[in-house]
């Protein structure tokens, strides 16, 4: 597995100088590799396919993307401060809370 867990996202020096230096485009950049990371995670490994065959390992995978989320609201709260704040609320206890979609389909 490749993502680990950080102590503080907004500690993250290629983050942090970039809104310090008001590169904002750069930052977000930065919280967008993150995302397709985490996706690239999910996506490889499956753990909604591996919960019977190798449960252990299924909740590992689902447990480091969840602190990933977490630290990706983190960084978007200078940027998206309500969705952020609802992101972490979601993934604020032991247990994600069921939560309406952040950003709902728009119909055609």
């Amino acid at each position: 597995m490749e993502l680990a867990e950080a102590s503080n996202p907004l500690l993250d020096n290629q983050y942090r100088v970039a809104v310090e230096d008001y590169r904002f485009n750069d930052a977000l950049s930065y919280v967008w590799s993150k995302i397709a990371a985490t996706d690239k995670l999910l996506t490889e490994n499956k753990p909604w396919e591996n919960i019977e065959s190798d449960p252990e390992e299924a909740k590992e995978v689902i447990r480091n993307a969840a602190l990933q989320v977490r630290e990706i609201g983190e960084l978007l709260l200078p940027f998206l401060p309500t969705t952020a704040e609802r992101v972490l609320d979601i993934f604020a206890g032991p247990k994600i809370v069921k939560a309406e979609a952040l950003f709902p389909r728009l119909e055609k």
